[in-house]
């Protein structure tokens, strides 16, 4: 949903005016559309010069120490889940929907907000403010399920062979190209009844049904090694040319080679309508006895491709089989020169990128080693080689006395896309033309840039909750918020903080000195409008105002960095923090996801080759002063009042 706005970006126009092929250019509708945004990396990290001085025993001579006293105020109804059990959530039961409590002495609920969370809240914040690392993320390696580029190329270069462990080394087994068996073939010969199993939809609904696990419990105690013939090759016809099958077919024989059949997961139910499910299983031919090592770089992406499939992680998993000295069978594609490429477990496996999102991050932020980032100094921080204790403690937000604090039970499609839709996480470049349709992607194959810190946009009211009896388990979340106006009070220690330390957290807070305009973002359902909080502040043991803090913080930031007040990343957060007009509110839901190609948003939006833009050229836009400037407006207003 790309959206365009004229200069005064209040008129929202939906015309399509990018030159989009394809017979749906006339009727497709701009789809890139989401409740969050990003506010974008900066390339150099502030690093501040008394980092390595941080100590717990032997103070600052201007170290303070002291309260920062929180009221925080919901705007909008709030959820923050509560502490559950593995049978509640299951269950739906009453205390997985309740909001975060626990029962006083008086027998009462006490609604109280983690500390964890409000600290969470707020060092997001002040990594964006203080020009720090990114350095809360997920390490994730993606990967590309569909082969790339050519296809049969490919196909021709897929490998099968045995991997096992020894010494904390991984060696691999060539056993060539993999043999192709029916599965009438099997149960034929084994007297099973996989060709049933496999048009059996009620048997595959779930997941645990479609594993190779589960093929390999219905063989029973049949032996796998048997001996094979080769079929000839088979011919088939592509774009009018007739072309050679790179699969090898083979069939029982005891005259023949000998071999192992292994079978790999069921992608969906076969019938005569819809040939999802497949009918052939795999023959690794014996082959060569020799072991090739595997590069550690190759195991960790083999690895983390699979960290989510039954087959691996599974009690009696590939990755349990392997760590225990046992050989387990994987397909791979390797380079001219005889190097593994990568490996998989099924023959038609998911590609790893070239990337995680730990190595764009890295690309694109000048980080360097040994050093610490004023969020770190403040948070603390632990890694492999080094860790540092934090000055700060977050206290639990309790509730303060509100009646009837619960709303009635909100049901809502909370889906989000992951990290791995690169047109919305990888900064794209548009073409020529500007309306947010890019010539090609970027993606995590190559050196692209992330697209920085999530943030939810802030609205003032909700939207997209539903009915609760049309509520269905697998797709909805159910929830009870507690009302707009409740209010939590809560506290912040810090000790032996510095002033520009202290005023990071107090314009982290109050987005520097500017709460009245803008708001955080807090708990379950920020996409469709909850959490909506504004937080007062008061300071209790400490030396100075708090304005002199923040300005103490804002000198020391532009004299690293000039233009800080103007930077992207201050105006991108304060945006998102802005409260953003109902009638936007189309532009910031969630994209729609559908079976039907042509009703599916994210796979249309990646036809037309479509990106996320940032949120400041989509809405109004909030600029961020000096506290000196904010400070001396204030007081105009005061006197003209007066």
């Amino acid at each position: 949903m790309a959206h365009k706005y004229n200069n005064s970006k209040q008129n929202h126009n939906t015309n399509n005016s990018g030159s989009k092929s394809g017979s749906n250019q006339n009727n497709h509708p701009q789809y890139i559309k989401a409740p969050f945004n990003f506010v974008p990396l900066n390339r150099e990290v502030f690093y501040p010069k008394w980092a390595k001085e941080v100590s717990h025993d032997i103070p600052f001579s201007d170290g303070e120490c002291g309260e920062i006293i929180l009221k925080l105020e919901a705007q909008t109804p709030i959820f923050v889940r509560n502490g559950h059990s593995k049978q509640e959530a299951e269950s739906k039961l009453e205390n997985y929907l309740s909001f975060s409590h626990y029962i006083n002495p008086k027998g009462e609920k006490q609604y109280f907000i983690p500390g964890t969370t409000l600290k969470g809240l707020v060092r997001n914040v002040l990594e964006i403010m203080s020009f720090s690392e990114l350095s809360q993320f997920e390490d994730n390696l993606f990967s590309l399920r569909e082969m790339r580029r050519n296809y049969l190329n490919q196909m021709n270069n897929i490998h099968c062979g045995w991997l096992k462990k020894e010494n904390n080394k991984y060696f691999l087994k060539d056993c060539g190209t993999p043999g192709r068996i029916s599965l009438r073939d099997i149960d034929s010969h084994f007297g099973t009844k996989f060709m049933n199993f496999i048009t059996n939809s009620k048997q595959l609904k779930e997941d645990k049904n479609r594993t190779a696990l589960r093929k390999y419990q219905l063989l029973g105690n049949n032996n796998l090694v048997a001996k094979f013939e080769r079929l000839p090759s088979r011919t088939f016809t592509n774009k009018g040319k007739e072309r050679r099958d790179p699969r090898q077919f083979v069939t029982f024989n005891d005259e023949g080679e000998q071999g192992t059949i292994v079978f790999t997961g069921q992608p969906g139910v076969r019938n005569n309508y819809r040939n999802k499910g497949k009918l052939y299983e795999f023959v690794f031919m014996d082959g060569s006895q020799t072991y090739y090592p595997v590069e550690d770089s190759i195991i960790k992406k083999f690895k983390s491709v699979h960290k989510d499939s039954l087959d691996f992680i599974d009690e009696e998993g590939r990755n349990d089989q392997l760590e225990n000295g046992l050989e387990i069978p994987v397909f791979f594609m390797k380079q001219e020169n005889g190097k593994i490429d990568s490996i998989g477990l099924s023959y038609m496996y998911k590609l790893p990128y070239a990337n995680s999102v730990g190595d764009l991050i890295n690309y694109h932020q000048n980080i360097e080693v040994g050093k610490i980032d004023l969020a770190k100094t403040i948070f603390g921080f632990t890694s492999e080689k080094a860790k540092l204790k934090g000055r700060v403690q977050f206290g639990n937000a309790r509730m303060a006395p509100f009646e009837k604090p619960e709303e009635e039970r909100m049901v809502a499609t909370l889906g989000s896309p992951k990290a791995s839709y690169y047109p919305i996480y990888l900064e794209q470049r548009p073409t020529q033309n500007k309306n947010y349709i890019t010539s090609y992607y970027n993606t995590y194959d190559g050196k692209s840039k992330v697209s920085g810190w999530k943030r939810y946009i802030v609205r003032d009211t909700i939207h997209s909750i539903k009915d609760p009896n049309d509520y269905k388990p697998d797709l909805d979340t159910m929830f009870i918020p507690l009302k707009k106006g409740v209010s939590f009070d809560s506290n912040i220690r810090i000790h032996n903080l510095r002033k520009a330390e202290i005023g990071a957290l107090l314009s982290s807070l109050t987005f520097h000195n500017n709460e009245e305009h803008l708001y955080h973002t807090l708990g379950q359902g920020k996409s469709l409008g909850l959490g909506k909080i504004k937080i007062k502040i008061e300071l209790k043991g400490l030396k100075h105002s708090k304005e002199e803090y923040m300005l103490a913080f804002e000198n020391t930031m532009r004299n690293d960095k000039a233009d800080w007040l103007t930077s992207p990343q201050l105006k991108e957060l304060a945006a998102m923090a802005y409260q953003q007009s109902d009638s936007l509110n189309d532009l910031f839901k969630h994209m729609h996801m559908d079976t039907n190609r042509e009703q599916n948003e994210f796979l249309q939006a990646k036809e037309f080759k479509e990106f996320l833009q940032r949120h400041t050229e989509l809405s109004k836009e909030f600029n961020i002063k000096s506290v000196n400037e904010s400070l001396e407006q204030k007081y105009s207003v005061l006197t003209h009042e007066q």
